[in-house]
């Protein structure tokens, strides 16, 4: 790491040539108007097919972004630790191929970046959108909250977000005390190493204006329960066992039980997610089976009629 670049913005990909050419373009058009020079761009390629490199083109002429590909695909959670290792900012932002920026994003992030002390995490809130809808775009950001030494706080706030590549800026230097070999490969090492890298670190950041903009039902190709059951699970036991940190763990599980599970297990059942959910109430049965919480809150999700479901996710949106 050098001292030169403050921010690295990371961007695996795969086969997404055209969602790239729309996140690149927001991302180059944002960095120029910033009128940073300590600000990179690195495009992570895992052995790509279609028209990847020949997208990259277009943006060669900007002397912040660079290009690399693997001569064979790595897999994607080999990749994003490759994004890490190569990124030479202070800070680095892994970014989702297919999410974008606003065009006074990376001006504000420097100038949050910017500050004497150093933070672990700088946590993002996104504004979602889809293929049939276009973000607007964000004409202020004013709502900023520093995190120092309160790490419970900060992880209740970002809780599953931090599963989420695009929404963490993290402190590069903090990589440096955790073994990133070490973590499983299971889709979750991003969610091993914010919620580590929160816990060595005492002030977090979260910035509640949505200063990004992340594309929906655009990544259905896996089995909830096991992905966020199974595997989320294990992470955290792994960052139990590394850290001590069960206060921290128990705090994540606790809103998984109560929110996180009920709304996405019923989303999934009325159609509005494209994941599937193999062998849900076993696969979660087995890690939650005595948690009161487990059976009050996501066993109910399973079985209440689809409609009232719906309802019971807008209720809880309101009072958690």
């Amino acid at each position: 790491m050098t001292n030169e670049i403050l921010l690295s913005i990371a961007i695996p990909t795969y086969n997404r040539a055209k969602f790239l050419d729309i996140s690149l373009n927001s991302l180059c058009k944002s960095v120029r108007k910033s009128g940073r020079n300590d600000v990179e761009i690195l495009i992570l390629d895992n052995a790509s097919t279609d028209e990847t490199r020949d997208v990259v083109k277009k943006y060669a002429k900007h002397k912040f972004l660079k290009y690399i590909k693997n001569d064979e695909n790595i897999g994607a959670d080999n990749n994003f630790k490759k994004a890490i290792s190569l990124s030479r900012g202070k800070y680095v932002w892994i970014f989702g191929d297919d999410d974008l920026v606003f065009d006074d994003t990376i001006l504000y992030l420097a100038q949050i970046l910017d500050a004497p002390t150093a933070f672990g995490i700088v946590h993002l809130k996104a504004q979602n959108f889809t293929d049939e809808t276009s973000p607007a775009e964000f004409q202020e950001f004013k709502n900023f909250k520093i995190y120092d030494g309160a790490k419970a706080e900060f992880i209740q706030e970002a809780h599953t977000n931090l599963t989420f590549i695009t929404s963490n800026i993290v402190n590069k230097s903090l990589f440096d005390k955790i073994d990133l070999n070490t973590i499983a490969n299971n889709n979750l090492g991003q969610l091993y190493w914010n919620i580590a890298c929160a816990i060595l670190s005492d002030k977090q950041a979260v910035v509640f204006d949505k200063i990004y903009a992340a594309r929906q039902f655009n990544s259905g190709n896996y089995n909830f329960s096991k992905v966020f059951g199974i595997n989320l699970n294990d992470t955290l036991s792994l960052i139990e066992k590394n850290y001590d940190a069960k206060f921290i763990t128990e705090i994540f599980r606790k809103r998984l039980l109560i929110y996180y599970y009920p709304a996405n297990i019923i989303r999934i059942r009325n159609g509005l997610s494209a994941v599937r959910n193999e062998n849900c109430f076993r696969n979660l049965y087995e890690i939650y089976k005595k948690y009161p919480l487990f059976w009050i809150f996501t066993v109910s999700a399973m079985w209440i009629p689809k409609k009232l479901g719906l309802l019971m996710i807008k209720f809880m949106q309101k009072t958690i």
